[in-house]
C-alpha cells in the first residue's frame, strides 16, 4: 500500500481506513474526527457498488483547510458534513446531482464565490465562518434553509432568486438593509437579530411577521 504524500497526520489513509469508518447498512461513511488535513481519495479507495450506497459522508472535526477533491463517484450522496474544519476554500468537489445538505459551519471560509452549483440542494450552512459579502446564491434554486448566522456579513447578493426559500438565519452579522424580504413568498422564518438593522427595516420585519412569516 502506498502512503498518501499529501498528507501531514503521519497515517496511511487505506482502504481498511475507510472501510472501518463504513456503515454499509445505514448507508453511511464517518470520518469524522480522524485528524484528516484533506479530503482523501475516497473514489479509488472503494468498490463503486458500495460508492453508490452511500447516503450520508461526514468529514467534520478535522483539520481541512482546503477542499479539492471530486466526488463525484458518490452518485447518491445526500448529505456532506464538512463543519468543524479549518476550510478556507471550497476548489471543487465534483458533481454531486443528489446532494441536498451541504454542512460548512465552524470553518473559516471568507467567500462564497467557489462553492459548487448543486441542483438538488436544499439545505446549505454557512453559519459561524468569516463571510463578509454572500454572493452567487441564485445558482442554489432548490434551497429551502439557509444558515448564515454568525459572520460579519454586510452585503448578500442573489438572494431574492430563491423563491423555494423558507427558513433564513441571519443573526449576528453587519446587516443594515434586508432589500429581498418582500420578494420572498415562500419564506417562514427569519432570525435577524445582532445586526445593524435599520428601524424601517426592523419594521418590516414586524409587518411580515403578522402577514407572511414566523419571526423568531
Amino acid at each position: 500500500m502506498q502512503k498518501d504524500q499529501n498528507y501531514e497526520q503521519g497515517f496511511e489513509v487505506t482502504r481498511a481506513f475507510v472501510y472501518g469508518a463504513f456503515y454499509s447498512s445505514g448507508n453511511y461513511l464517518n470520518l469524522s474526527s480522524k485528524e484528516l488535513t484533506q479530503i482523501p481519495d475516497l473514489c479509488s479507495l472503494m468498490d463503486e457498488q458500495d460508492r453508490d450506497k452511500v447516503r450520508f459522508l461526514s468529514l467534520s472535526n478535522n483539520k481541512i483547510r482546503i477542499v479539492d477533491q471530486d466526488l463525484s463517484c458518490f452518485k447518491h450522496l445526500r448529505v456532506l458534513n464538512l463543519s468543524y474544519n479549518q476550510i478556507v476554500e471550497v476548489v471543487r468537489l465534483g458533481e454531486l446531482p443528489e446532494l441536498q445538505e451541504l454542512l460548512l459551519h465552524k470553518n473559516q471560509l471568507a467567500n462564497t464565490k467557489n462553492l459548487p452549483d448543486f441542483p438538488a440542494l436544499k439545505t446549505l450552512n454557512l453559519a459561524y465562518n468569516k463571510l463578509k459579502k454572500v454572493v452567487d446564491l441564485e445558482k442554489f434554486s432548490a434551497l429551502t434553509t439557509l444558515e448564515l448566522q454568525h459572520n460579519e456579513i454586510a452585503k448578500i447578493i442573489g438572494i431574492d432568486k430563491l423563491q423555494k426559500l423558507e427558513e433564513l438565519k441571519l443573526e449576528y452579522n453587519k446587516l443594515k438593509k434586508l432589500p429581498f424580504l418582500e420578494t420572498l413568498q415562500q419564506l417562514k422564518t427569519v432570525t435577524a437579530q445582532g445586526n445593524q438593522l435599520q428601524q424601517e427595516v426592523q419594521n418590516t420585519l414586524k409587518k411580515l411577521q403578522q402577514t407572511y412569516f414566523q419571526l423568531v
